[in-house]
């Protein structure tokens, strides 16, 4: 599919990542992934606050629009061409999550064998 299709159906950034200076840590990791990895800019951010979001979703809750109470959260959809990154972008900043998550998945499967 061509990427002008998605142009006119999805919110396209159009380079445009915001200014990280007032959280400088966020900063830091923002700028050391685009040198290393040379992604796309707005990529890297998705993955960044999806990495974020993704850690602090059993720490904190938020009062949503409905005065509902829920987990704070983030959804983001990542549309690129074949080779722009998307994996090893999502690897750098989900990996370990993913690897906390895998060795829980473990621990419950011995915990239910063992019952």
């Amino acid at each position: 599919m061509n990427s002008y299709y998605y142009q006119k159906s999805f919110p396209i950034s159009y380079g445009y990542v915001p200014n990280l200076t007032v959280a400088p840590k966020m900063e830091k990791a923002f700028e050391e992934a685009r040198a290393f990895l040379q992604a796309p800019d707005g990529m890297i951010l998705a993955c960044q606050l999806t990495s974020m979001a993704t850690a602090m979703q059993g720490v904190f809750n938020v009062e949503i629009p409905t005065r509902k109470i829920a987990p704070v959260s983030l959804m983001v959809m990542t549309i690129a061409q074949s080779g722009e990154r998307k994996s090893t972008v999502d690897n750098l900043f989900m990996g370990e999550i993913k690897s906390i998550e895998k060795e829980i998945r473990s621990l419950q499967s011995e915990i239910t064998e063992s019952s």
